[in-house]
């Protein structure tokens, strides 16, 4: 991934939560500046927004 903040947009999986990042093939995706630099947010309660999904082997790392 690279650096910012990534803060909208999401894809549902499986029933009506929203995941901001869906990786579902085994790769691993990493930031491209150390995890200070890039973040992923999700929304607690009432819109339901997972930071991240991952599935089937995948990794997601803060580590460049």
């Amino acid at each position: 991934m690279t650096n910012g903040i990534y803060q909208a947009g999401g894809r549902a999986v499986y029933g009506t939560i929203t995941n901001r990042v869906v990786i579902d093939k085994p790769v691993t995706v990493s930031s491209v500046n150390g995890p200070a630099s890039t973040f992923i947010f999700g929304y607690p309660r009432s819109l339901y927004i997972r930071c991240a999904y991952l599935t089937n082997g995948a990794s997601l790392t803060g580590s460049p």
